[in-house]
């Protein structure tokens, strides 16, 4: 081959390093830089970058998105963009599940497997029944037990739901549907008084 046309991707010779110029002055591999080619016109011959770098950007699968259920059963169904922090604080409460009094809502989990993150605005999407959005609720205000009352704040501000543990023994306002639900007393607000 000629020094115009060489291997994009051959090995240096024993003794040299990628890059550096080889017997004659050409840079390896495929020769010197600008070669002539056979239409007469100088191009650019692949250099030791070409050798690391891929020609074309690889495709990354694309992870599925959080749907609304198929049917008639998104009626009854609200997102939620969960910020990563709060995201993490229902994996904690959906995880320990087995050793609560008051299990998640039916269905949290499997929404919270099946959520997708938006990396444009860092929020998880979730689609959740009015019973899912009380048992969240109830999930960040154990969270906020551990230290953190941000995350059931923001909820609460964002969504209007909010555990009371003075509605779930029995005082104070009802919750929403006028019973107390199953993770306790999650009272949603209609707005600000």
């Amino acid at each position: 081959m000629d020094a115009g046309h060489g291997a994009p991707f051959a090995a240096p010779a024993a003794g040299e390093r990628p890059g550096e110029p080889g017997p004659g002055g050409a840079c390896r591999p495929g020769g010197p830089r600008g070669a002539v080619g056979s239409g007469g016109s100088a191009r650019a011959v692949g250099g030791p970058a070409d050798a690391v770098r891929p020609r074309h950007p690889r495709l990354r699968p694309v992870p599925p998105r959080a749907v609304p259920p198929p049917g008639g059963e998104e009626v009854d169904r609200q997102l939620a963009e969960l910020i990563p922090s709060q995201m993490a604080a229902l994996r904690v409460f959906v995880g320990l599940a087995d050793q609560l009094r008051v299990p998640p809502a039916g269905g949290l989990a499997e929404q919270g497997r099946s959520a997708s993150c938006d990396h444009g605005i860092k929020r998880w999407r979730l689609y959740l029944t009015q019973e899912q959005m009380g048992s969240v609720a109830y999930g960040l205000w154990l969270h906020r037990m551990t230290g953190s009352a941000a995350e059931a704040n923001r909820f609460g501000r964002e969504y209007g739901v909010v555990y009371s543990p003075a509605s779930a023994s029995g005082e104070g306002p009802p919750a929403a549907d006028g019973a107390p639900s199953a993770a306790g007393a999650a009272t949603v607000s209609t707005g600000r008084p």
